[in-house]
């Protein structure tokens, strides 16, 4: 037998499983309507004794049914077949119940005569249509119903009239065998269409899964030479330089960090997929937040001629991860600014104690209704089939949906096409309370440039990303040990007895820059450890971070990598303390 009708006796099977279920309720109730038919004609002990084998065939069929869905050591046609000979010993039993069939008043004989051909119609539903299962069921009763009116029918009917009801009993037979075969074909039909749509769903997965293996690899690949010439660019704006060359090298430094952010947006859509977005959330005065948000786009506004406005409100906190939150904004304003050649930008907020409305009102280009769902997806985007990078990846929106729902809160699109687009970002927020007032604001994070007399050990492959990193380092006053191999690192961990590391994820000849972590944390413990690499796999994020350390993705820039490296100093030494 080929694999597909092996795959479609078993589903019939469990088909099968699944009416012996619920098919032994309606059985036992039309086992006790016949037992009380016959408990005032015949013997009690031998209606008592039928009725008690009708039930006993219910459980029989139930538990052995049960037992052929799950038994793989037998070719589902035998099972089948098994299945069958149950239908018949079922159908038997039932065709008993007309022996005595003369014995009954003419009105109780009509009963059970439409009792047994309802059970005869409502088999074509409870075999799916299977015309072994059917027949074996059908014919029997069909047959001993057929005798029954014509050998114990009342005196008062004639031979035609009996011969007419069997002629009945034979066209509704014909008609459920046509029924079934429909119904069988349907079920047929049914099984394909799912067995297509689940070959889909499993393409369909394992096309984001090639997806996102494919945007980790070639964001390693771009990242590693790109973070290279940043550290050396950084390093060499610590030095002395003529005005032209300073030029030089800060217009480096700022197309550095474009390029950073276009790759920083695919690392959020993988950071998001693997579940592995950290929120911790904080309270916060919305209006001072919003405030500096607009600040920072206002010479972008200038550029383009548009007003951007800001209607300052009354003053709310709210309770959320300040970081994703003002994410968000910038994502959605940058868009608006983005997509507005003339006229407004307008946030507007709205809020009371329950929760707060920012609106971000802009009249730009506008998004067709049936577009609306599609700017979600990442990567698409109306009117840029020629990936102009000016338009950026079509990530920003895609971004914003998926970090809305960390924030508890909802968002919601209107559009006009040529009219403009409405943006409704919902957060819960409390009414300002005076104590934050006096509590002192949280500075901006300090910019560290001196780590004197830190010895690090850097663990790279690339030479190229080796030096860099060291030379950068070494232009901040630390002692660097670089390696690229666990067995290296191990050594200088002895020898050396380095403060912190910097661990690369993919080395040369089966090594892993986890390995490392774990064979440095087996000499020490609470070892600081920071993971610099340019991969941004779901997989290497989860495992990064139930090592609990800190995930830097290349190109890193000089401030942010000094920063890390002095908080995960920091950390320890009070770990320690």
């Amino acid at each position: 037998m080929n694999n597909q009708s092996e795959k479609q006796d078993q589903a019939l099977l469990d088909t099968l499983h699944r009416q012996a279920i619920r098919s032994p309720v309606p059985m036992i109730i039309v086992a006790l309507t016949i037992s009380m038919l016959y408990i005032d004609r015949v013997h009690s002990g031998l209606v008592i004794g039928w009725a008690l084998c009708v039930l006993g065939m219910q459980a029989v069929r139930f538990y052995v049914v049960r037992y052929l869905a799950k038994d793989q050591s037998r070719a589902s046609v035998l099972r089948l077949r098994y299945c069958v000979f149950l239908s018949l010993i079922n159908s038997l039993l039932l065709c008993s119940s007309l022996i005595y069939f003369s014995q009954l008043l003419d009105v109780h004989k009509a009963v059970l005569s439409m009792i047994l051909l309802g059970v005869v119609s409502g088999t074509v539903a409870t075999s799916h249509g299977y015309r072994p299962i059917f027949l074996a069921f059908v014919l029997p009763i069909l047959f001993t119903l057929s005798m029954a009116w014509l050998f114990g029918a009342p005196p008062d009917m004639s031979t035609e009239q009996s011969l007419a009801l069997v002629a009945l009993a034979i066209m509704l037979g014909l008609m459920l065998y046509a029924s079934s075969r429909d119904v069988y074909e349907s079920f047929l039909s049914d099984l394909d269409a799912n067995g297509k749509l689940e070959v889909a769903l499993i393409s369909e997965r394992s096309a984001n899964v090639a997806k996102t293996r494919f945007l980790a690899a070639a964001s390693h690949d771009l990242r590693q030479p790109l973070h290279a010439i940043s550290l050396l660019s950084s390093a060499l704006l610590l030095r002395d330089l003529d005005g032209e060359s300073a030029s030089i090298a800060g217009k480096i430094n700022t197309a550095m960090n474009d390029l950073s952010l276009e790759l920083d947006s695919l690392l959020d859509i993988s950071k998001l997929d693997a579940g592995v977005v950290n929120v911790c959330p904080s309270s916060f005065d919305l209006q001072l937040s919003l405030l500096k948000i607009v600040e920072s786009y206002t010479e972008l506004s200038k550029r383009k001629s548009l007003t951007l406005e800001y209607v300052q409100h009354q003053s709310h906190t709210v309770n959320l991860d300040r970081l994703l939150f003002e994410r968000v904004i910038r994502n959605l304003l940058e868009n608006a600014i983005k997509y507005t050649n003339q006229g407004s930008v307008k946030i507007h907020v709205t809020g009371s104690e329950e929760g707060c409305k920012i609106e971000i009102i802009d009249t730009g280009v506008g998004i067709p209704e049936s577009e609306i769902d599609n700017v979600q997806i990442e990567f698409y985007q109306l009117d840029n089939a020629a990936r102009d990078r000016q338009k950026g990846l079509g990530l920003g929106l895609s971004i914003v949906w998926r970090l809305v729902p960390l924030l508890n809160g909802t968002i919601s699109m209107k559009s006009l096409l040529g009219k403009g687009t409405t943006v409704t970002l919902e957060i819960p927020c409390i009414q300002f309370d005076e104590l934050f007032r006096d509590e002192p604001k949280q500075s901006d994070r300090k910019v560290i440039s001196r780590l004197d007399g830190l010895r690090i050990l850097l663990i790279e492959d690339d030479l190229d990303v080796r030096v860099s990193t060291s030379t950068l380092l070494e232009s901040c006053g630390c002692v660097v040990f670089g390696c690229g191999s666990t067995s290296e690192a191990i050594e200088l961990k002895t020898t050396r007895n380095p403060d912190l590391a910097l661990v690369d994820l993919r080395l040369p000849n089966g090594d892993d820059g986890f390995i490392a972590i774990r064979e440095l944390r087996k000499k020490e413990a609470d070892f600081p450890v920071i993971i610099l690499s340019g991969e941004t796999s779901s997989d290497r994020l989860l495992a990064a971070k139930d090592m609990k350390c800190p995930y830097l993705v290349k190109p890193v820039e000089m401030n942010e990598l000094v920063n890390e490296i002095s908080s995960a100093i920091y950390q320890g030494e009070t770990e320690r303390i």
